[in-house]
């Protein structure tokens, strides 16, 4: 079970401008081993830079790490992860859609686009062993 985010108008635009872990908990309230963390989307004027989402997935961005799209983190930063562990890295990544159009903000060419770039920055992370 996830603590809910309020439920929130259509609009242009992401809501999240930090990264921060929403921990799953059992019935019994035992948090899991499994963290869910919710990021910038795919906008391109204020989404999320594509070398964020690399050391992102990578491991490397700690937790309250404000996303700026102009400025992407760089190691020094005090939310930069030198040696990221197996435990900090990302494991699986989902796209949601607004479920009223939900083709409506991944089928246009700019969201396939940016997708596509996504892709080529995090594949090779990506170890199949």
């Amino acid at each position: 079970m996830v603590k809910p985010a309020g439920v929130r108008e259509a609009q242009t635009g992401s809501v999240t401008d930090r990264i921060q872990p929403h921990p799953l908990v059992d019935d019994k309230g035992n948090w899991l081993k499994v963290r869910l963390y919710d990021c910038r989307g795919l906008h391109i004027k204020n989404g999320m830079h594509n070398d964020d989402l690399a050391f992102l997935i990578d491991g490397h961005i700690k937790s309250g790490y404000k996303f700026d799209v102009e400025h992407p983190i760089k190691e020094g930063d005090p939310y930069y992860r030198t040696e990221a562990t197996l435990s900090d890295k990302m494991h699986c990544v989902v796209y949601v859609a607004n479920s009223s159009n939900p083709m409506g903000g991944l089928a246009d060419d700019v969201a396939k686009d940016q997708i596509m770039k996504i892709q080529k920055t995090i594949t090779p992370l990506c170890k199949f062993n």
